[in-house]
């Protein structure tokens, strides 16, 4: 594995995939509107993954078809997890 520039690259099959670092920003704070207090909590979490070179439009459709259905999966549970942290 190696570090370039803030990004990660992996050797799988012919192609490299590079990654940024992922980064999990978070915040509470405490604000007021009309009188009232509220607790506002953040949490955003960013990561950056490229894929290639692939060798035609084909093959680079295809693999866009198997990270949509990956981030499907994982965005899902993501969001759970998200869920409960702020509870």
């Amino acid at each position: 594995m190696a570090i370039h520039h803030g990004l990660v690259g992996e050797k799988r099959r012919g192609e490299s995939s590079v990654s940024s670092e992922p980064t999990i920003q978070t915040n509470v704070d405490v604000f007021s509107d009309n009188g009232a207090y509220f607790v506002r909590t953040e949490i955003e979490a960013r990561i950056v993954n490229v894929h290639g070179p692939v060798k035609d439009l084909e093959s680079a459709k295809r693999e866009q078809e198997k990270q949509v259905a990956r981030l499907k999966a994982s965005t899902e549970a993501l969001r759970r997890e998200l869920q409960r942290a702020t509870d």
